[in-house]
């Protein structure tokens, strides 16, 4: 969690914890906590297989938001900081 709560990245990071423990956010990582019905809609929506995991969201409209990434799995924070960055 202080890895992903240091990044500097482009993109703001929107952490969504499915064991819904507190952690404090950051300048550009925000913590969340959900309901069991919340993070089900959440994992459907977006078919996520394993976490944790990372993919890209955008903005369409006001309130709607589509995938723009493919979903992998975050095992190695380091390298893969290193490739966003990058893109």
């Amino acid at each position: 969690m202080e890895k992903l709560a240091n990044l500097n990245l482009n993109n703001p990071i929107l952490a969504i914890d499915y064991y819904n423990k507190v952690h404090k956010n950051s300048q550009t990582t925000t913590f969340l906590r959900s309901g069991t019905n919340t993070s089900l809609k959440f994992i459907q929506r977006f078919n996520i297989y394993e976490v944790p995991s990372i993919f890209f969201i955008k903005r369409i409209k006001e309130s709607l938001y589509k995938q723009d990434s493919m979903i992998r799995k975050l095992d190695n924070l380091d390298a893969l900081s290193k490739e966003i960055k990058t893109l």
